[in-house]
């Protein structure tokens, strides 16, 4: 019975010409998956950082201001869009190290575990190094619907009525009076006697900002605190603290 058995398998090799593979096929498959496994990775820590960086700068002190609770303004503006990129990179890595030769014998919850710990440990790493706001502004600054598709954050700058504004310097005469264009397309004069400013912000023509104070009428606007509309990270602090639009 085996004879036969070694016998048919034989000729059903001959006759359909199959070859055993190289070793090295095998070698490069399982680097192939190692190499996929390490990018989704680091993708999904750098997505981590960036996660980090907007809830880090999430202006959590205005969400009295706007009415809402606590939990209604984390579920506004959470970053959705990186949220679903790190859990996308997470079963990408997953999927990649399964596959590797000695991937069946690991455990799965072993390897959410190490998705979890490497994102959180690299991507704090990439936020304290900048990375997080670097790329935030680039987004901004390269992809203007960026903001607008996937942050609700953002909406919060354009209601003057809740005593909050945020747009780009058009015309600047002093720290107590300029004019912005702002989110909403409308032109407001912005005034005040001694507002309070972000210690690394330098107002001037194309910055970006965000304004607290009251609307007094029309587009005159009384400006009580001003601060950068991205705040930049130091360790990669440049001339300009915020991107123009």
């Amino acid at each position: 019975m085996e004879k036969n058995l070694s016998q048919n398998v034989l000729e059903k090799i001959k006759e359909k010409k199959i070859r055993p593979r190289p070793k090295w096929i095998f070698s490069l498959k399982d680097l192939g998956f190692w190499l996929m496994f390490s990018a989704s990775l680091i993708l999904g820590s750098i997505s981590t950082s960036l996660i980090i960086f907007i809830m880090r700068n999430n202006d959590w002190d205005l969400y009295l201001r706007l009415g809402h609770s606590v939990f209604k303004f984390i579920l506004i503006t959470l970053p959705y869009f990186w949220l679903i990129f790190l859990v996308f990179f997470w079963i990408i890595s997953y999927y990649n190290l399964k596959k590797t030769k000695s991937g069946y014998k690991r455990n799965s919850f072993s390897i959410v575990l190490i998705n979890i710990l490497v994102s959180i440990i690299l991507g704090s790493t990439l936020y304290f190094c900048g990375l997080g706001s670097e790329l935030e502004g680039s987004l901004e600054e390269n992809i203007p619907p960026y903001s607008r598709m996937f942050y609700q954050r953002h909406e919060m700058w354009n209601k003057p009525d809740k005593g909050l504004i945020g747009g780009k310097i058009i015309i600047f005469e002093s720290n107590n009076n300029f004019k912005i264009i702002s989110l909403g397309k409308k032109e407001w004069n912005i005034l005040s006697e001694d507002p309070i400013i972000h210690p690394r912000l330098i107002l001037q023509e194309g910055r970006r900002v965000k304004i607290i104070g009251r609307e007094i009428s029309g587009n005159i606007f009384e400006a009580k605190e001003i601060r950068p509309f991205i705040e930049k990270q130091i360790f990669f602090e440049r001339n300009r603290l915020e991107m123009p639009y």
